[in-house]
């Protein structure tokens, strides 16, 4: 009997043993489960974390989108360039936005010289070119002398109306001082003073004068040859320099003469006013030497020859830079102690 009842102990051990050792297996996987759960809550995680990134990044395309076109008529681009290929051409490039319902035409306007169409759209004078639908992406567009009677190497301002269906207009935005392909030129008023003695500058009065108004002009990215429009022992301005039949603007596209007989007439169509760099003048009296015709005025700053004296002594003529009378060239005799200002005219 006794053997009986530790035998049935010694089972109930091994018994509880067995159980104990299933119950710590039990825990381990559910630990295993627990982490693999864990594990796969983090890459859910990551990956709502990803969703979430990619959302963002949807969204803030979207908003990209959004401020770019969007809703919103305005044209993304309006720009005109000269030509290259036939004399009187500009090129005006469209670029819409992704939305144009409610476009019913898009004009170029334009206008000579340098103030744009009027904003309104309506200027009875404007050359008008209209596009229809489709307004599709990017459009080029060539205005020239056959189909819109462009003048060739003439300044124009250009205005791109865009209006729909009741002609109202949706946007006006400008492109100003565009010259039709052909050959035209800049006259300015040097940004810089000079006393009398130009000889300072170059081996004569004259050359020394030329010598700054290239350095200007070099200097504000102006292209082509620059000389001063000065009369002296050498020669007169109007034998000096020339435009032949090519219009004369000044930077900010106004037109100062058509040709040489009109530059030479004693008036000018506009004042000269502005600088090489397109700022407003604020040195207006000139030296030019010169009667209002364009020849030699008298002996300016004369020592051994004309232009090489900055005594108070001598004295040249001076014109003024904000009138278009004959005044622009003769002014008044101002000593050569002074410091004045030149005009630059391209050749």
């Amino acid at each position: 009997m006794l053997v009986r009842h530790i035998l049935i102990y010694i089972l109930a051990l091994l018994i509880g043993g067995l159980n104990g050792c299933r119950a710590k297996t039990d825990v381990r996987n559910d630990g295993e489960e627990e982490t693999t759960a864990t594990t796969k809550k983090k890459a859910s995680s990551d990956d709502d974390d990803d969703d979430s990134d990619e959302d963002d990044d949807t969204d803030d395309t979207t908003a990209d989108d959004g401020d770019d076109f969007g809703d919103d008529p305005s044209l993304f681009y309006f720009r005109a360039a000269t030509g290259t290929t036939t004399n009187g051409d500009i090129v005006v490039t469209l670029d819409y936005p992704s939305d144009t319902t409610s476009y019913n035409t898009v004009e170029i306007r334009w206008v000579e010289e340098g103030t744009a169409p009027v904003a309104a759209c309506n200027g009875g004078a404007d050359g008008v070119r209209s596009v229809s639908a489709p307004f599709a992406d990017q459009v080029t567009i060539t205005l020239n002398t056959a189909t819109d009677s462009l003048a060739a190497g003439t300044i124009y301002s250009l205005r791109a109306c865009v209006k729909d269906g009741g002609g109202t207009v949706l946007q006006n935005p400008t492109d100003l001082i565009v010259p039709s392909k052909g050959t035209f030129y800049y006259i300015f008023v040097s940004s810089a003073t000079y006393d009398g003695n130009l000889k300072a500058y170059g081996a004569t009065g004259n050359l020394g004068a030329d010598n700054r108004c290239q350095t200007l002009a070099t200097a504000a990215s102006l292209s082509g040859t620059y000389e001063a429009l000065i009369s002296g022992d050498l020669e007169d301005a109007n034998a000096k320099v020339t435009i032949g039949t090519a219009n004369l603007y000044n930077l900010a596209g106004d037109k100062i003469a058509d040709d040489d007989t009109d530059l030479w007439d004693m008036t000018i169509d506009k004042a000269i006013a502005y600088t090489e760099t397109g700022a407003v003048a604020t040195n207006t009296t000139v030296w030019t030497g010169s009667a209002n015709d364009g020849t030699l005025n008298s002996t300016p700053c004369v020592g051994a020859a004309h232009w090489v004296s900055n005594g108070g002594g001598v004295s040249a003529r001076t014109g003024l830079a904000t009138s278009a009378t004959g005044t622009w060239l003769q002014n008044t005799n101002q000593t050569c102690n002074n410091s004045f200002a030149l005009y630059c005219i391209q050749q």
